[in-house]
């Protein structure tokens, strides 16, 4: 990203000032037992953080197999608390980016077919039999995160600066480098970014984030956090240019706005600049010769000077009169391409890129000529982080990206599972957007077939519209989509219905394309086709019972973490001593007569809300739900933030990947059902239900379902025990240590029952 080699120059030949921040022992201590740190008033540091470089920061430094949700926010909770105990600090602001603008779109092109080819990899990597990815810190060569993380980092920051005044986040509906460079300014603070572009911006400073070096733990002898910055002036010497001049050379050494490797004779025209023309002795500094070249070039076009401005020059919005005659007199002087196209639109990129680099291209109101209009309903979610930005994209772009992720890629894509759901997704989206009819209706989807970008486009369709008057008549809609409107799943407490909703989903595609398969003799299933003996394609991927009993018990050992967590008001009461009243009390479950555990709910049939479901479930707490917020729901168990559930080891695993087909089609099942909590997570933002049902904020990002190193132990396991659902409490116990060992019996037992419960309102039809 950012300017083509200029981290490389800048790095290896500008000598950055070393500095660092002190930071205040007491307040870290304070902070990571859990206590509240109140903001310095008298702070005078700021500093304006890109969110995206700080997420991918992070993720250099964690495992992406196996993955587990743990690890990222146990290191943002770490760094975070770092940054809040510096003594002169005055506000932290993470800045978000949005759409990215149509002018990138090779860029973004590009950067689609690196992220397919490098998760081919990786997923090669990780499948071959005798691999050590499980012993070391493994990393794709280009991560490509499924949107489900992205969407834990962005919750996890909205939800910490709930917390402490001085985090702040912004969230921009284009690119943020722009708006982080104004920030920086109008607060006088540092950028904090990976992206060269910010060597260009016009900043108080710029730290590159992998510069920052962070104590080792509150006992480090200097407790303090390193870092190195570059200013304005530093560059501008270093290129012996101007704020006027900086910006043109920037884009003309090539950005993600000006594809330099498209402008073949441009480039040789570069190349071959300083044979024909004198060099300046004030850029005989700089190491790399196209780079003094192109210096050279727009200090000579530079030469000429305002008075020679006529009135054929147009003064285009947001570049000053000397960057309009430079650009100009460039249009003049370099040699022109042999496809009429690039020399169509060199001038008008270098423009924009000139804009951008000047902070005043950030206006939301037409994108490549084409005016569309956000609500300021959706507009005011987006702002506060609760509509994701990749189904803002349905509106600004009518495009959605189905990302490319962890997968087998050699089968169908995992988004191929939620086709049907998408295009009421686009229906909902373009209803509360009030556009039904607006441009033409079609979305732009771009999904892979294979190992390549695919294109489709894709009518949506209108079954369901957004209610803004109705939260009722949304929270239906929601589970109609899922096919999920009955009263086995409404019963369930609300906590365990968006994943019982989710696999439900996963189930019936999978049974509508004959690709489920389970023991003929199994009479859970019985009631539904078996496709054990049907035949399936390389491209498929088949479900088994077994993987479908992972999925669930996964979820539920996931689920320790917040709802289901030992110590949950959701599981506690009075009765520890008596195991019927523990499972009694459980949840509010009416069941058929097969069932013997659970007491007759206290909803009737006849009001099914989920006001009052999230009623009857949060009175037990007495208290502001914990886990609506990921922060405190880190601090829920004092100093050990984590589940419950501890995993044993893995060796359950890697029995799994010795088997190799199982193993793969095991990844790609739970790709499939991370995909159905992906656009389950995207409908209930677009629903607004995220936002109007307090309780429901959690499942922004779905975290407190996610834990795929308890699924891959469990898929083997599930496979080879026979009437594993008689024995559900011993493959808990088998698999699990609790952090508290004392009477676990009881507690293992109402996992299995919830299991159970789930596993039956998962198959009902």
């Amino acid at each position: 990203m950012g300017v083509q080699g200029l981290n490389k120059e800048i790095g290896n030949n500008l000598r950055p000032m070393y500095g660092e921040w002190r930071l205040d022992r007491e307040v870290y201590r304070n902070l990571n037992t859990n206590q509240r740190v109140k903001k310095n008033e008298n702070g005078t540091l700021n500093l304006i953080i890109d969110a995206n470089a700080y997420f991918y920061y992070l993720s250099g430094m964690i495992n992406w197999f196996i993955y587990d949700n743990k690890d990222l926010l146990d290191l943002m909770k770490k760094h975070l608390h770092y940054l809040l105990s510096i003594k002169n600090l005055k506000d932290l602001i993470f800045v978000f980016d949005g759409i990215n603008p149509t002018l990138k779109a090779e860029t973004e092109e590009e950067r689609r077919q690196n992220k397919i080819s490098s998760m081919n990899e990786f997923f090669n990597e990780v499948t071959t039999p005798g691999g050590n990815w499980l012993n070391q810190v493994n990393n794709p060569r280009t991560l490509s995160p499924s949107p489900l993380v992205q969407m834990i980092f962005i919750q996890f920051l909205v939800d910490i600066s709930k917390i402490y005044k001085n985090i702040r986040t912004e969230f921009c509906i284009f690119e943020a480098d722009a708006y982080i460079a104004e920030l920086s300014k109008r607060y006088n603070g540092y950028a904090i970014s990976n992206d060269s572009d910010f060597y260009i911006y016009n900043t108080p400073g710029y730290i590159n984030i992998s510069s920052l070096e962070f104590p080792k733990d509150a006992n480090d002898g200097n407790f303090v956090i390193k870092y190195k910055l570059y200013t304005r002036d530093m560059i501008l010497r270093y290129f012996s240019l101007t704020d006027d001049t900086l910006p043109i050379f920037a884009t003309l050494c090539g950005n993600d706005y000006l594809k330099i490797k498209s402008y073949q004779r441009l480039r040789d025209f570069f190349k071959y600049y300083s044979r024909n023309n004198r060099a300046r002795p004030s850029t005989q500094s700089i190491s790399y010769f196209i780079y003094k070249n192109i210096a050279n070039f727009v200090l000579d076009m530079d030469s000429y000077s305002l008075s020679r401005l006529t009135r054929s020059y147009i003064n285009h919005e947001g570049i000053t009169l000397r960057q309009t005659s430079i650009i100009e007199r460039i249009c003049e002087k370099i040699p022109q391409e042999f496809d009429p196209k690039l020399n169509r639109d060199f001038r008008e990129i270098l423009i924009k890129s000139v804009q951008q680099y000047n902070n005043t291209n950030n206006n939301i109101n037409g994108i490549n000529g084409r005016d569309f209009v956000i609500s300021n309903d959706i507009l005011s979610s987006f702002n506060s982080g609760n509509y994701f930005h990749r189904i803002l994209n349905v509106i600004v772009k009518n495009q959605f990206e189905c990302s490319y992720y962890f997968e087998d890629y050699s089968k169908e894509s995992s988004w191929n599972i939620t086709s049907n759901i998408r295009k009421s997704m686009y229906g909902l989206i373009k209803s509360r957007n009030n556009s039904i009819n607006n441009n033409k209706g079609i979305i732009e989807e771009y999904s892979r077939n294979g190992v390549n970008i695919s294109f489709n486009e894709v009518r949506p369709t209108f079954d369901y519209t957004y209610d803004d008057s109705s939260v009722e008549r949304n929270y239906k809609q929601y589970l109609k989509i899922f096919d999920s409107n009955i009263e086995i799943v409404k019963k369930l407490p609300y906590y365990l219905i968006p994943v019982v909703a989710s696999l439900r989903y996963l189930l019936k595609d999978k049974i509508e394309k004959k690709l489920f398969a389970y023991a003929e003799d199994d009479e859970t299933y019985r009631h539904l086709p078996n496709a054990s003996n049907y035949p399936v394609s390389y491209s498929q991927s088949k479900l088994n019972y077994y993987e479908l009993e992972a999925l669930i018990a996964s979820s539920i050992a996931a689920l320790t973490f917040t709802y289901l967590n030992k110590s949950s008001p959701y599981l506690k009461d009075n009765h520890e001593d008596t195991q019927e009243y523990l499972i009694n009390s459980l949840s509010h479950l009416s069941l058929n007569s097969t069932s013997t555990s659970f007491s007759s709910t206290s909803i009737s049939s006849s009001n099914l809300t989920i006001e009052n479901n999230i009623q009857i479930n949060d009175q037990k707490i007495h208290q502001t739900p914990p886990f609506n917020n990921i922060y405190t729901a880190m601090a829920f168990n004092g100093n050990e933030s984590g589940r419950y559930l501890i995993l044993k080891n893995n060796r359950h695993l890697e029995a799994l990947q010795n088997r190799s087909s199982s193993f793969k089609n095991a990844i790609h099942i739970y790709a499939e059902f991370k995909n159905t909590l992906i656009v389950n997570s995207y409908i209930l933002q677009v629903l607004k239900l995220t936002e109007n049902l307090t309780s429901f904020s959690s499942f922004y990002s779905m975290y407190c379902y996610i834990w795929e190193g308890a699924y891959y132990n469990m898929v083997d396991l599930f496979r080879r025990c026979t009437n594993n659902r008689a024995k559900i409490t011993s493959i808990f116990k088998y698999l699990f240590n609790g952090r508290n060992m004392e009477n676990t019996d009881n507690y293992m037992r109402k996992l299995s029952q919830i299991y159970k419960e789930m596993l039956k309102a998962i198959v009902s039809q």
